[in-house]
């Protein structure tokens, strides 16, 4: 099936960059005449779009610690420094309410 699909789309990618990769020496016996690294299996990164899925009560954490979280979230070490600032008691306090918002719906759409 692999096979079909390949030789019957246009494109081919793997679901990140690690995926291509490996994606690419799997089946690179589909092109024989190409080495791995050069055959048309390529990759797709999907981005987050991190106000959509972070949760509001994160949201309001981290704007009331960190004046400017937003700009810093490609920079990783300057994201964790700032996550690394929060009070363990906190951190664990919000997760654990966001995990019972969670099963306590879950528990609803059960019943229902």
């Amino acid at each position: 099936m692999t096979v079909l699909a390949l030789r019957g789309s246009c494109f081919h990618n793997g679901a990140s960059r690690i995926h291509g990769g490996v994606a690419s020496a799997m089946e690179g016996y589909v092109w024989p005449q190409i080495s791995a690294e050069e055959n048309p299996i390529s990759y797709v990164t999907n981005g987050v779009h991190v106000p959509t899925f972070l949760a509001r009560e994160w949201v309001s954490l981290f704007d009331m610690r960190f004046s400017q979280w937003r700009n810093e979230l490609l920079n990783p070490a300057d994201y964790w420094e700032c996550i690394d600032t929060i009070p363990a008691h906190r951190f664990w306090s919000l997760r654990l309410e966001l995990n019972t918002q969670m099963l306590d719906y879950v528990n609803q759409r059960v019943v229902k």
